[in-house]
């Protein structure tokens, strides 16, 4: 499942997340949060992505409460750490569009 509450921020990291959302909608850029913490199952998913095959890379998805993916997008990694070694597992990093 993916976190969008901006309360799931590390402490040091909400205000910056704020200010920037703050210009951002200052300037009439539409923004949207889509995560803004990583659990250890979807850390684990995302890490499996490109890496894996598809069956186990989906499983895991399922597991952590993603939509299943295809084959091709399968062929992509998402992110070069493994649980736990990334900055969105501790809130301190926010994916947004």
């Amino acid at each position: 499942m993916l976190i969008k509450d901006m309360r799931e921020l590390h402490p040091a990291v909400l205000p910056l997340a704020a200010e920037w959302l703050r210009r951002c909608a200052a300037r009439l850029y539409p923004v949207l949060v889509v995560e803004t913490r990583r659990t250890w199952e979807v850390m684990e998913a995302y890490w499996a992505r490109g890496r894996k095959p598809l069956s186990e890379v989906n499983a895991l998805y399922i597991k952590a409460g993603l939509a299943p993916i295809t084959a091709e997008e399968n062929l992509a990694k998402v992110t070069n750490s493994e649980p736990p070694a990334s900055w969105p597992f501790y809130g301190c990093a926010i994916a947004a569009v």
